[in-house]
């Protein structure tokens, strides 16, 4: 799975023991903290930053919000743009928080996309829309990245276009994969990640097979990222899907011909791809293992998650230098199909993720190594 902004996974969740919870876990030597906004149908924990957790909830009413959780006073903060609709699949989401600083997305009451950045508090919210986004259902501005005073994203007329965002200069300096398709709403160029001077994304061709790519902003060259292996199908959801960028590496997941998921890591030196099979991942259609987050470091550390021949996900921490796989599953996790642990990012040696329990009820958590 990918972290653009409508492929984060969604929580389903009962509010069950009180937000924050946490409990001593003998899952790989981690404590494991459940995140459960209070009173919403659905919490997503997404990221962090310091000791800042953030993602997303949907109230009851299934409109979606932005929250911060601070990992030491232990409270939460909703986070809603201005002008979010509260309709059924409107409302605000969080992409990142950096310095201080959340950026995100909302849609509208007339389901239009406008991008947004607001203080950490929820205040001083401000919009960022690029004049050449459509205005049909659908369309408009997201904000995926931010890397000091710029912002990253994309806008759609219906295809997608990436921008570079300068918030001193407010002036947008837009970017495409020659070979993306511009036909509908989900093929164009998209940002995932940037790492000081390089964007790190992905483009959908006319045919919808995914590539990745990486984009130097100082010398405006793309090299683009295609896992030999990755299946080339039109309509079946092939390709590559880059996912993190850290140091000389980039991890992510290829989907092969027959629909398995693979993750990999590509050395940019050397353009080099390496897959990350979990050893017991499923190789059915469907299933299989995906890299979601790297570390700085020489300490490197990969995380993502697998999916078993049963249909149960479990979390994973790979060690570049011992090139060893270590799972983690969340101790209040249910062992069925479409029931498990799931990690989404690492901070501070830090996972951020989601567990789904034996009552298929999900929640957020933050595991901290002991």
């Amino acid at each position: 799975m990918t972290k653009s902004l409508f492929t984060l996974l969604l929580i389903l969740l009962l509010w069950i023991g009180g937000p924050g919870m946490a409990y001593a876990a003998g899952a790989a030597g981690y404590t494991f903290t459940t995140l459960d906004y209070p009173g919403a149908a659905t919490t997503v924990a997404a990221g962090m930053s310091g000791n800042i957790v953030y993602g997303g909830y949907i109230d009851k009413n299934s409109a979606n919000h932005g929250f911060i959780y601070n990992l030491e006073s232990k409270k939460y903060t909703s986070i809603d743009a201005t002008a979010a609709g509260n309709a059924n699949g409107q409302g605000t989401f969080i992409n990142n928080v950096s310095n201080g600083l959340v950026i995100g997305s909302y849609l509208d009451s007339n389901n239009l996309l406008h991008g947004f950045t607001c203080n950490i508090d929820g205040t001083n919210c401000t919009v960022i829309d690029n004049a050449e986004a459509g205005n049909q259902p659908g369309e408009g501005t997201t904000i995926s990245c931010i890397e000091g005073d710029a912002v990253f994203g994309s806008y759609s007329d219906p295809g997608n276009h990436a921008f570079i965002y300068n918030m001193p200069t407010q002036k947008f300096t837009t970017f495409d994969a020659l070979a993306a398709g511009q036909d509908q709403i989900e093929q164009g160029t998209f940002v995932d990640a940037v790492a000081g001077s390089v964007i790190l994304g992905h483009y959908v061709d006319t045919n919808t097979v995914t590539h990745g790519y990486l984009y130097d902003m100082e010398s405006r060259k793309f090299t683009m990222l295609d896992d030999p292996l990755a299946g080339k199908a039109a309509n079946q959801t092939q390709g590559t899907f880059p996912s993190a960028i850290s140091q000389n590496s980039v991890v992510g997941y290829y989907v092969d011909a027959k629909g398995v998921y693979h993750a990999f890591i590509y050395d940019i030196p050397s353009q080099k791809f390496t897959d990350l099979d979990v050893p017991g991942a499923g190789a059915d259609k469907g299933l299989g293992t995906y890299a979601t987050a790297i570390t700085d470091g020489p300490d490197q550390k990969v995380i993502g998650s697998y999916t078993d021949k049963n249909g149960v996900e479990h979390a994973f921490v790979y060690d570049v230098n011992d090139k060893t796989f270590t799972t983690l599953d969340d101790p209040a996790a249910g062992t069925k199909n479409n029931q498990g642990t799931s990690a989404n990012s690492i901070a501070g040696g830090a996972i951020i993720g989601g567990y789904t329990d034996p009552a298929d009820n999900t929640h957020g958590f933050v595991a901290t190594k002991n």
